[in-house]
């Protein structure tokens, strides 16, 4: 009797690291204080991002890891909360100075995580400039600003 596969069954992966790796993954899982499960899923599932999505990279902030447009400070968020106004497309990329290439990864990677992404787009439009200025004592806002 054949079995019918099921593509949206999970399935688990098994490797072996070498001795360097396997000491390097143990300080990490520590210092993480994570399972090394989880940490090899989040970083299997952001390499397989990568893939698709060539103009990101991912990097460690206080609030967690964050997709940015590759060799910025820009993060997908971030990108996503000026497309609200602007619409993702041409408009968007020349406003922020960047391709429409790195416009088309940002987008392609928001329609995959969009619930995570919104998220965040949601968490900073409810952090207001005061809240953020008690964080940020120096903070001004550009109209603060004398010429």
């Amino acid at each position: 009797m054949k079995t019918k596969s099921n593509p949206g069954r999970r399935k688990p992966v098994y490797f072996t690291l070498g001795a360097d790796y396997e000491r390097r993954m143990a300080r990490l899982e520590a210092a993480f204080r994570r399972p090394r499960a989880d940490l090899a899923r989040e970083w299997a599932q952001e390499r397989l991002d990568l893939v698709d999505f060539p103009c990101l990279e991912f990097r460690t902030a206080s609030g967690g890891r964050f997709a940015v447009v590759r060799g910025t400070r820009l993060s997908v968020w971030q990108i996503a909360s000026l497309a609200r106004s602007l619409g993702w497309g041409e408009d968007l990329a020349r406003h922020l100075g960047v391709l429409l290439e790195v416009v088309r990864s940002a987008e392609g990677y928001y329609r995959r995580h969009r619930r995570e992404i919104e998220a965040l787009v949601e968490d900073n439009d409810r952090t207001g400039f005061e809240e953020v200025k008690r964080k940020f004592p120096g903070l001004r806002r550009l109209d603060e600003i004398s010429p």
